[in-house]
């Protein structure tokens, strides 16, 4: 359980394979542990309705758990890994990104596949819906983006970094797709042409990942510069940097209030490192994997520590009631947030 200025966050699970039973969600007094498999990359997002939660890894199996209880109900199947998942936001679709560069939507009243999204060449990194569920987008380490009209399966390659992709996000009216690259650029697409129609490149190392406040007009963007960066949507000016040396940024969330921005990483050798199976190493000197800021005034309001190695994405629910942070290290830990008296 930890505190700092106003709020309080109390750690309830950690679990990627199976778990034998969770705490009700908002309960403060136990925090349980499973039996991880070492170093197995996972990632999660949590459902609209904050009872169903669904990760993915790198072992073949996406699953869907009862947030309450930790209970895996189902699992879908992939030929390979599949470490790239969110839902929609209606709550009716699941789209999951693959190590064999295919996208796929799932729908969740019968966890039936509906359609398959191909790509190219390399595998998929990061999948995202647009804000009105119309589209699908994915990133890839083919250097590419693709936008998917789910209904018609109409197809848009966006075609101009000069490396990896791995940030992606859509603009709150889902006018344009937002990209993150080992180039150390963010690039700005139209929906719908599929041009670029901006380049941002205050970033100094590559750009890995994004988050969007509420009502859409802050956007803050991380990565191997070890800043975060906080743009105008309307402008896209950079508004401010939060800088202290911390740690390359992989993760990064706005609470639904959008007072706090989350981030996750560790200090380590790069991207390079990240996601190219390298799962060696372990954080064994406990340090702080997540980090939670006053989008205000910038401070620092808490680090916590429960991960052994990088902390790739962090996701609160809608109620901003809870959170979860994903981790190389095979874990992903489910939290309660508390109010304690005046938000930050």
């Amino acid at each position: 359980m930890f505190k700092s200025q106003g709020f309080m966050i109390a750690g309830l699970s950690t679990f990627c394979t199976l778990a034998s039973q969770l705490p009700d969600p908002q309960s403060l007094n136990k925090h349980y542990n499973c039996n991880v498999t070492k170093n197995s990359f996972c990632r999660a997002d949590i459902h609209p309705n904050n009872r169903l939660m669904v990760t993915g890894s790198d072992d073949r199996y996406v699953k869907l758990w009862r947030k309450s209880t930790g209970e895996v109900i189902s699992k879908l199947e992939h030929e390979y890994g599949a470490p790239a998942v969110e839902f929609s936001s209606d709550g009716k679709y699941l789209a999951t990104g693959s190590y064999d560069n295919h996208v796929r939507l799932w729908r969740l009243s019968d966890n039936q596949l509906i359609n398959t999204f191909p790509g190219d060449e390399g595998f998929i990194t990061t999948v995202t819906f647009s804000h009105d569920n119309q589209l699908i987008a994915s990133a890839s380490t083919d250097d590419k983006v693709r936008i998917w009209d789910i209904k018609t399966g109409d197809t848009k390659v966006l075609s101009g970094h000069q490396g990896d992709v791995w940030g992606l996000i859509f603009s709150h009216d889902n006018k344009y797709i937002i990209s993150g690259s080992e180039d150390d650029s963010i690039f700005i697409w139209s929906t719908e042409t599929g041009k670029k129609v901006r380049e941002l490149k205050e970033h100094s190392g590559a750009v890995l990942q994004f988050a969007l406040s509420k009502d859409g007009r802050t956007l803050a963007s991380g990565g191997d510069d070890h800043s975060i960066k906080l743009w105008d949507t309307k402008t896209w000016q950079l508004m401010d940097t939060i800088e202290g040396g911390f740690y390359s940024v992989y993760a990064l969330a706005f609470s639904p209030n959008g007072k706090v921005l989350a981030s996750g990483g560790r200090d380590r050798g790069g991207i390079g490192e990240f996601f190219q199976y390298h799962f060696d190493r372990v954080n064994d000197d406990n340090e702080p994997t997540v980090f939670f800021w006053n989008v205000k005034t910038k401070q620092l309001l808490q680090t916590m520590s429960d991960h052994s190695d990088d902390v790739n994405k962090i996701t609160y629910s809608d109620d901003g009631q809870s959170f979860t942070s994903s981790s190389v290290d095979g874990n992903v830990n489910v939290y309660s947030v508390v109010q304690l008296g005046n938000e930050p």
